[in-house]
Formats: structure tokens, sequence, C-alpha cells
């Protein structure tokens, strides 16, 4: 390879990834491609398979992150001792083994679906990755048909293994409505809470909190400052009140509900 400068090697290298197109296009959707891509990793590695799937202008992440990612097994910092893969691995098994179709531990719209081992394939015979990918896309499709009207069309948290997948549709607020200020300050969880590990935003006191009340009003986990305080629709200051974001302090303490802030009730 002919010396290069240190510009003409990056330009060389350079990649861009353009957004999914799930964002803009109505029609897009996860495809085999995606099953067979995500499949061939969690076969040979292990691991956790996540779609953030965000659409219209609510999308607010790098291109790179509206793909489906892998993250490699163990998916916890419950250290090397412990025999689980994930959090939830012991309910996930329990609640499929059930016949269910959702996690106990979860208060909010969502669906599990078993993804169904290929006849006669086994998880070391890679020639098996497209059929534990047809079955992984049935399961999605079936998911997606079971929620029904809140995922037709609409964002979503997707998570899958080999052996089962969760879909939780997102109640997407309008674009630059005051509750997609909230959105922008506390947007949904990476779709690894779906299987137990929540990344948070850190979260700073704010009032009433700073001023000593345990919480939020209602106990609510996102609110307003016009909420708050009591500021009426009539105020003058309602506007302005009702884009001012409180988080409460307790979101870390409260996973299962924070991963459910913006679910579909």
């Amino acid at each position: 390879m002919p010396d290069l400068s240190e510009e003409e090697r990056w330009a060389v290298s350079k990649v861009e990834i353009q957004p999914h197109k799930f964002r803009t296009n109505l029609d897009e959707e996860l495809s085999l491609p995606d099953f067979v891509a995500a499949m061939e990793l969690l076969l040979n590695v292990g691991g956790v398979a996540t779609w953030s799937a965000i659409r219209g202008g609510s999308e607010y992440r790098h291109p790179l992150d509206t793909y489906v990612q892998v993250l490699p097994f163990p998916l916890h910092s419950a250290g090397e001792d412990s025999p689980l893969r994930y959090p939830l691995e012991l309910h996930i098994e329990r609640e499929l083994a059930a016949g269910s179709s959702a996690l106990a531990v979860f208060p909010f719209t969502h669906v599990l679906k078993p993804v169904a081992k290929p006849s006669g394939s086994d998880e070391s015979d890679r020639s098996a990755t497209k059929n534990y990918a047809k079955a992984a896309l049935q399961a999605y499709e079936a998911a997606v048909a079971a929620a029904g009207s809140a995922a037709a069309g609409k964002s979503r948290l997707v998570a899958f293994t080999t052996s089962w997948l969760l879909l939780m549709p997102l109640d997407t607020p309008e674009v630059g409505s005051a509750r997609h200020e909230a959105w922008l300050k506390m947007p949904p969880l990476h779709p690894c809470a779906l299987c137990g590990v929540v990344v948070s935003p850190p979260s700073e006191l704010g009032f009433p909190e700073a001023a000593g009340a345990p919480s939020l009003k209602d106990g609510r986990l996102v609110s307003t400052r016009a909420e708050e305080e009591g500021i009426l629709e009539e105020s003058p200051e309602f506007e302005a009140a009702s884009r001012e974001v409180r988080i409460s302090s307790q979101i870390l303490q409260r996973p299962a509900e924070t991963v459910g802030i913006w679910a579909i009730a």
C-alpha cells in the first residue's frame, strides 16, 4: 500500500452509514437478512440482539444506533460466579415454559414470543443460521400482530435471542409538543432493558426533590414544572412551565417502571 497522509488514510477508511429506513418509510421493517446477520452472531458468540425502531422526527440517535445490535453474554454486572447470562433469564424461561405471552415483571404493554428451534437443527450447525433467522422473523411478525394497533407502523423496542423475542410498542410524542421535551431529556431506554439491563441517563435533583420532597407528585418518574407546581393552563406561565421537564431521582430504584415510561399503557 502506498504511503498516505493521515488525512488520505482517513478518507479511504471512512464509511458513511445512513439511518435505518424505518425512520421515514412506513413500509420498512426488519427483514430476513437482518435476522440472518443477528443469528450468525447469536449462534457463534451468544448474546442478545436488540433493535430500537423510532419513527419520524422523534429519532435522536447516531445512524449506527438505528440498526440491529448484538450484545454478547454475559449481559450483567453480577460477576463471573453468576450462572445467569442476563438478569431476566430465569423469569423469561419460566414464562415461556408456562406458555405466557408477557412477563409479569413488566407493568406495561409488551409481547413475548418463543423463537421455535428449527426441526433437526443444532446451534453448533452453522448451516442452520438461516433456519433460526426465519424462526426469529416469524416470532417478530407474530409479536407485531399480537400487539395489534399498538404496534402497527409505530415505534418499538425489540430484543431477541435464539429462543425468545420481546417487543414493546412505544407511545411516541408529537414532535414539538411539551411531552416531546421530556422525550428528548429522558428518551426510551436501550432495548437491553427488556432482558433486565437498564441503562439510564443520570438524573440530577430538581424541584420539588431538591427542596426535600421525597419524590415527584403521584410517584411520577417524569413530570413537568407545570404539573409539580400546579400551574394552570390558563396561566401565561403554563406553556414555558410545561416544557420544563422534571426527572425523578428514583428512576434507578424503579427499573421496571423506568423501562415503561414511553410504553403504550
